[in-house]
């Protein structure tokens, strides 16, 4: 696998809200991917990305939300790269970044876990750029995974993962788009043009924010239920986590990852992303 064993079991045992959160901060991060394939092929697209986004940090954020992800998936889907007949290395990265902006929008409707398909698609794109850059070690695998641009996005991974576990709150979703536009580049070093204004609308006052300050006020015991639920949930992520901190995380995370990717190149190179197929190819076995 991409990385190893446990990285990916904590993945997969993640809510599906929490695995949308996570491939939505790979998505926001890898934005100018898209954006610069948009600018070379002359398409549109760019404006429906950043809407697509738009709708799903805000679902996050107001848990009392109507926002339908599924429609909005199907707004922005004509415009990604998912079934071009052929994909040069451009298309690719481009393609990377359309596996993790529909993991993002697809899992909560669908209710399908795909965070290990975002997180492989946002490697693959680190790999890639580095097969290109170090072509004398792309070779070499161990050579190859040792280099500072793949240790970096295994470094980035590792802290969302761990940022994803808290408990669900509108501060943590404001600290995961924080993350997400840290430093203003993507994990392959393109500038992103995003910023935190772009998603104010996002983040507007809600109910949550009320019953937040009414909770705030109250005696030790009487918040609500859900309040519970939630300390409930991070106790449970805490205890699963417990013995897996960064530094074992990363013991193994490489071995076997080159050959994971599937040499990394074209569309073939997540394990198993040729499947996706679009939403619709995918409906008839998950009805709500």
């Amino acid at each position: 696998m991409l990385f190893g064993p446990k990285f990916y079991v904590m993945l997969e045992k993640l809510t599906v809200w929490r695995q949308s959160l996570f491939a939505l901060v790979l998505a926001t991060r890898q934005y100018p991917h898209f954006a610069l394939w948009c600018e070379i092929h002359e398409r549109q697209g760019k404006t429906e990305y950043l809407e697509a986004l738009k709708k799903c940090w805000e679902y996050h954020y107001d848990k009392f939300n109507h926002i339908d992800l599924g429609n909005a998936f199907s707004f922005v889907e004509p415009y990604l790269p998912l079934e071009l007949e052929e994909y040069n290395e451009g298309d690719s990265f481009a393609f990377d970044t359309a596996v993790m902006l529909g993991a993002a929008l697809d899992s909560i409707p669908l209710n399908t876990k795909e965070a290990v398909d975002a997180s492989k698609a946002s490697m693959a794109s680190v790999i890639r750029l580095c097969e290109l850059k170090h072509p004398e070690q792309a070779q070499d695998e161990e050579s190859l995974l040792e280099l500072p641009e793949i240790e970096a996005e295994l470094d980035y991974q590792v802290e969302l993962l761990e940022l994803v576990q808290k408990p669900r709150s509108q501060n943590n979703v404001r600290a995961l788009l924080e993350l997400a536009l840290r430093d203003n580049v993507s994990n392959i070093g393109l500038e992103n043009p995003l910023t935190l204004e772009d998603f104010a609308s996002c983040f507007t006052a809600t109910y949550q924010d009320m019953q937040d300050r009414t909770d705030a006020t109250l005696p030790d015991g009487e918040v609500d239920a859900s309040a519970d639920a939630s300390a409930a949930s991070n106790a449970n992520a805490s205890a699963e986590g417990a013995a897996t901190k960064p530094q074992v995380y990363k013991q193994g995370l490489k071995t076997g990852a080159h050959k994971a990717h599937g040499g990394n190149r074209g569309r073939g190179g997540h394990g198993g992303l040729n499947g996706r197929n679009g939403r619709n190819g995918r409906d008839n076995g998950h009805k709500a």
